[in-house]
């Protein structure tokens, strides 16, 4: 067989995927404030989750049998997206801290703790700071 090593470790590399997974959850969770506004963002990643695992197993079909070129791929862009997704929101989350910081929304002060327990959104609340 050629390139098993690089086939192993293809196949070590997507025993991985599980721990993407619970960041791609809980990411969300702690930089997004609003109960409505929290509830449709994980709603959404949860229906795609769900979209993508019934969608996957049509990439293999056995007339691509052994390589699975067309699955391979799907799994190539997959992946990659699962990489590059998560540096994009946190190079976005560390800008928009940034420019928080710039207009002067002070983070200990107590109106903006306070703003904190309300049901405000990120937007909203300015004293709010994303975790990344």
């Amino acid at each position: 067989m050629k390139h098993k090593y690089a086939l192993a470790a293809c196949t070590w590399f997507q025993n991985t995927f599980g721990a993407s997974i619970i960041l791609s959850w809980s990411i969300p969770s702690v930089n997004i404030t609003g109960h409505t506004k929290r509830g449709t963002v994980v709603g959404v990643g949860f229906v795609v989750f769900a979209a993508g695992n019934i969608i996957s197993p049509h990439f293999f079909d056995s007339k691509d049998a052994p390589r699975f070129k067309p699955a391979t791929t799907g799994l190539l862009v997959c992946y990659s997206w699962l990489i590059l997704a998560p540096l994009c929101l946190a190079g976005f989350l560390h800008y928009r801290n940034k420019s928080r910081d710039r207009k002067g929304y002070i983070v200990a002060d107590r109106e903006e703790i306070l703003a904190g327990f309300a049901d405000q959104t990120d937007f909203e609340n300015k004293g709010f700071r994303y975790i990344f």
